[in-house]
């Protein structure tokens, strides 16, 4: 959640689709171990995109509650280890 969107684009010499397309890259350089995460702009005291936040919120938390086999998660685990082989 990029929250206070507006000030952001305010003090930006470009435009909103630039500044968001600069952010992107900016948060996928610095943080390339999250690339599944979704961006989504708000700004809180307008309740801008809150209902995209929280159809977010309910997407992780159902993600967060999924159960997978043991052996699914030891195919995975195998896979990986032969991929990055630990040292």
């Amino acid at each position: 959640m990029l929250n206070k969107w507006d000030l952001a684009v305010e003090g930006s010499e470009y435009t909103e689709s630039e500044t968001y397309d600069r952010f992107i890259e900016y948060l996928q350089k610095h943080f390339p171990f999250v690339p599944w995460c979704p961006t989504v702009t708000c700004i809180a005291t307008e309740a801008n995109n809150v209902t995209e936040i929280l159809e977010h919120s309910v997407g992780i938390y159902t993600e967060r509650n999924k159960r997978i086999k043991t052996s699914q998660f030891n195919d995975f685990v195998e896979q990986i280890t032969l991929k990055h082989t630990p040292r």
